[in-house]
């Protein structure tokens, strides 16, 4: 063709511009190797380097459950014993009863009281001396027949026992009227022996109520 020549010229021309507007020919950068060997992985650790996270979360859960411990049971706590409360006294509480003390009758011996009354004791004359044991039968004192009835009777508000004990040791504390025919008393003071405290003990005197409380 016969512009083949001019279009080859053409081309070295536009080529020559473009080398004189930037300067000189760049230098072509020589392509880098690397000095390196590359290195070659194991089949397992490609394999976990490209499973999915999911998996691998998947993987990574243990195979074997936790075995479950029971719960330790704490022993019971003791039941705090009740203390009853203590019982407080009271004004109103009722005081225990005192037993009686045993009566002259009940501790005396009448069979020796028996024998002091007709024999009397030392200086201490007999009661029968003055006093009979037959009905309406008076020598100087009143008759004891009938006398355990009539000591109960004799001063309000003493026992048979406390007015015989007290007619003994203190004749004159209380004196047995007169009657129309007998005399018992003179100027305040019994006709009876005033000394038997002065020779007769306790238990005779115990022994000689009851006696005489014998005589119904």
């Amino acid at each position: 063709m016969p512009f083949q020549p001019f279009s080859r010229v053409l081309i070295l021309v536009m080529i020559a511009l473009a080398l004189t507007g930037c300067g000189t020919f760049a230098t072509p950068v020589s392509e880098v190797q690397p000095t390196r060997e590359p290195v070659t992985l194991a089949p397992a650790v490609l394999q976990r380097m490209t499973q999915p996270a999911e998996s691998a979360a998947i993987s990574q859960q243990p195979t074997t459950a936790p075995t479950e411990l029971p719960p330790t049971e704490l022993p019971p706590t003791a039941t705090p014993t009740a203390v009853p409360p203590t019982a407080t006294a009271t004004a109103t509480s009722t005081p225990t009863p005192i037993p009686p003390t045993a009566t002259p009758a009940s501790i005396g011996d009448p069979v020796n009281g028996e024998a002091l009354f007709r024999n009397g004791k030392a200086a201490a004359p007999a009661c029968v001396t003055c006093h009979m044991i037959e009905q309406d039968t008076i020598l100087i004192g009143p008759s004891m027949v009938g006398i355990a009835a009539r000591a109960a009777t004799r001063v309000e508000g003493e026992s048979a026992e406390e007015y015989l004990r007290q007619s003994i040791l203190e004749p004159n504390a209380y004196l047995v009227p007169d009657t129309p025919t007998n005399i018992f008393a003179a100027g305040g003071n019994s006709l009876m022996f005033q000394q038997y405290a002065d020779y007769l003990t306790e238990q005779d005197v115990n022994d000689l109520i009851a006696y005489m409380l014998s005589l119904k």
